[in-house]
C-alpha cells in the first residue's frame, strides 16, 4: 500500500521533470551511494566502467563515513565526497541540506544516484547538477533525467550497471573491486607467520557474524553457531585445514562460541580423540584461531584473498573479500543470493530450496524463528567448501 501511494505521487511529480539523454563528455561525475558497506562494494563495477569510458574524468563517490572503508584504496575513483550523517544512520533536514550544499560546491557535470531513496535522488537536482541519472523504484527517481527500473529478480550490481548502460557506457565488468593496501598485506603476512600457517595446508576463513548496518542488526541473516561449529570441526578433522574465525570486536562472543562448539565436537569424536594430531604434527584444536577484533577490513580482505576459501553470511565483509579475489561461499536465508550474492566468478551463494512463507519487509524476509537459515544444512555447505578446496588445489 505504501509503495503504491509513493508511486502515485512520484509518478505525478515525474511528469514535471522531462527525461533526456546526456550530451558531450563529462569532466566530472558524482556517484551517490551513501550506504551501506556491502552495497557500496556492489557498486564498484560502475566505477570501473566509468573509468574505462572516461579515463580523464574526475570520478567521485558520495559516501557515508560508515561505508567509506569499502573504497579506501579503489583504483577507479578520483576521490570521495563525505555525505556526513546521510548514510551513517538517521539524519535530519540540516544534514540533508549540508549534503546538497557540498554537491553544489563541487560543480559536477553528471550525477548517478545508485539508491532507491527519493530524497537522495533529489540531491543532484537541488544541487543544480546539469545531468542526473539513477534508480527509479516505484517512481521514486522522479527528479532524474534518466530513470532506470529495479527488477526484483536482478542482481544489485547489475542494476547499478544498468544505470551506466542507460547512458551508453559499456558495462561488462563481472566482479566487484576491493584493493587491500601494502600495509594490509604486510600485517597479514606477519599474522600468518605467527600462526604457523603452511602453504600445503588449506586456510579457511569463517565470518559467523554480519547483518549490522547503521541503525539495524539483522540477526536472522546469521547461520546458527552450532552449524558453524560443526563445519569448523569437520574442516579440521577431515581435510586437515586451519580455520580462522574473524569478525569485529563485537563479534568476539560469537566467534568464541563457534570455537567452543567446534572443540566440543572434536572432543566427542572418538577417531579425533584417538589421533588428535594432524599430518603436520599440530594439535587439531590449536588450528582453530579466534581472531575477532584483530583485523581492519583491509586486513580481513588480504587474509581471505590468501586463504583457500572464505565462508560467511550475507554481509558487507563478504562482498569486500570477494572484491579482493577470494573464493567465497555466502550463506543466505532471508535475502536471495540471486540478488545479493557475491558478484564474482569465484563466489557462490547458498540458500536452502524450500518455500519460505515469511513475510517480506523491504528487500528481505522477516523470518520467524530463523527458519530460512535453519533450513540450510551443514552437508550442503560442506559440499560447497569441498568444491572450493578442489579449486584451490588446482590453482583456480
Amino acid at each position: 500500500m505504501r509503495d503504491r501511494a509513493v508511486g502515485t505521487v512520484a509518478g505525478a511529480l515525474g511528469r514535471a521533470f522531462p527525461q533526456s539523454r546526456p550530451t558531450g563528455v563529462p569532466r566530472s561525475i558524482l556517484v551517490l551511494k551513501p550506504c551501506c558497506l556491502g552495497d557500496v562494494v556492489m557498486a564498484t563495477p560502475v566505477f570501473a566502467s566509468l573509468r574505462t569510458a572516461f579515463p580523464g574524468a574526475r570520478i567521485v563517490l558520495g559516501v557515508g563515513r560508515w561505508s567509506r572503508p569499502a573504497v579506501a584504496n579503489n583504483p577507479d575513483l578520483s576521490g570521495v565526497l563525505d555525505c556526513g550523517q546521510v548514510g551513517s544512520g538517521p539524519y535530519g533536514v540540516t544534514d540533508y541540506l549540508r549534503l546538497v550544499a557540498a554537491v553544489r560546491r563541487s560543480r559536477f557535470d553528471w550525477c548517478l544516484v545508485l539508491d532507491r531513496s527519493p530524497r537522495l535522488a533529489s540531491v543532484p537536482w537541488l544541487a543544480g547538477v546539469p545531468f542526473r541519472a539513477g534508480l527509479d523504484s516505484h517512481g521514486r527517481g522522479f527528479s532524474l533525467q534518466v530513470r532506470v527500473p529495479c527488477p526484483p529478480d536482478r542482481h544489485e550490481s547489475e542494476i547499478y550497471l544498468d544505470v551506466a548502460r542507460a547512458l551508453g557506457v559499456p558495462a561488462s565488468v563481472d566482479h566487484v573491486v576491493f584493493r587491500p593496501t601494502h600495509t594490509d598485506e604486510r600485517r597479514v603476512g606477519q599474522v600468518a607467520e605467527s600462526l604457523g600457517l603452511v602453504p600445503e595446508r588449506p586456510l579457511v576463513v569463517i565470518h559467523p557474524g554480519g547483518g549490522t548496518n547503521p541503525g539495524t542488526t539483522l540477526v536472522a541473516k546469521r547461520w546458527p553457531v552450532e552449524r558453524y561449529g560443526e563445519l569448523v570441526g569437520r574442516l579440521v578433522a577431515e581435510v586437515d585445514a586451519t580455520v580462522s574465525l574473524v569478525g569485529g570486536a563485537d563479534d568476539a562472543e560469537l566467534t568464541h562460541a563457534v570455537r567452543k562448539c567446534a572443540v566440543g565436537n572434536l572432543g566427542s569424536d572418538s577417531s579425533a580423540a584417538a589421533d588428535d594430531r594432524s599430518a603436520h604434527g599440530s594439535k587439531r584444536t590449536d588450528r582453530i584461531h579466534d581472531l575477532a577484533g584483530q583485523f581492519s577490513l583491509g586486513e580481513l580482505a588480504a587474509l581471505a584473498a590468501r586463504a583457500a576459501v572464505y565462508v560467511g553470511n550475507d554481509s558487507g565483509p563478504l562482498h569486500l573479500v570477494s572484491g579482493a579475489g577470494a573464493r567465497v561461499i555466502g550463506l543466505y536465508g532471508p535475502t536471495e543470493p540471486e540478488r545479493y550474492g557475491p558478484f564474482s566468478p569465484r563466489g557462490r551463494g547458498l540458500r536452502a530450496t524450500f518455500a519460505c512463507d515469511c513475510p517480506r519487509v523491504g528487500s528481505f524476509r522477516a523470518c520467524r524463528d530463523h527458519r530460512c537459515m535453519l533450513a540450510l544444512e551443514v552437508d550442503a555447505v560442506w559440499d560447497a567448501v569441498l568444491k572450493a578446496l578442489g579449486d584451490w588445489r588446482a590453482g583456480r
